[in-house]
């Protein structure tokens, strides 16, 4: 027998048991076997909507068997969409996350193969002579500039911060470093 058409049969003959139960004045045994009943309906829906759609028996069908149930229908129902909502939710962080690792990937090389223009970012030496002329820059949404022996910056959030006292290259590579992976100068909201 087909695991989905057996869960969907033990939760409908669990109901039945509930209307017997109710019937004889057994409220706390029909209460026991409702709750049963329920779990198996929530459980069958949450792997329903775990497998592919090609294999799955009812998927977002509520199953046959719970059409006269109700509770049971619903108990189906907004558990797979729960489920499916949170499986749409992990396929979107992991396809960001891949998307997140590759571009770190992609930073990680220009930095390494010197190719800062693929980054859109000046390189170290073309940065540090640009602030030692006492000009300020933006640089991926950093406000930098180099005034009275230090170099300032403001971060994307308006946030100050000093990064060093002189605009070295090896100072101008460390933020280019950091920024093009991502990173960020300062608190962040």
């Amino acid at each position: 027998m087909n695991n989905a058409f057996e869960s969907a049969l033990k939760a409908r003959l669990l109901w039945m048991e509930v209307r017997y139960c109710e019937h004889i004045l057994h409220f706390g045994s029909a209460a026991n076997a409702a709750y049963k009943a329920r779990q198996i309906a929530a459980d069958l829906a949450t792997k329903q909507a775990h497998l592919p759609i090609e294999l799955a028996r009812y998927g977002s069908s509520i199953p046959p068997m719970f059409n006269d149930v109700e509770e049971l229908a619903e108990e189906y129902a907004n558990h797979y969409d729960y489920a499916v909502r949170l499986l749409d939710d992990q396929r979107e962080q992991e396809a960001e996350a891949r998307a997140e690792a590759l571009a770190l990937a992609y930073a990680q090389e220009c930095i390494d193969s010197e190719n800062w223009a693929a980054l859109s970012l000046p390189d170290p030496a073309e940065l540090s002579r640009h602030l030692y002329t006492g000009k300020s820059i933006t640089v991926a949404q950093h406000f930098i500039q180099y005034d009275k022996g230090y170099v300032w910056m403001d971060n994307p959030y308006g946030v100050e911060g000093g990064l060093g006292e002189e605009p070295t290259i090896e100072l101008c590579r460390s933020f280019l470093e950091t920024v093009a992976t991502g990173g960020m100068y300062g608190p962040e909201p």
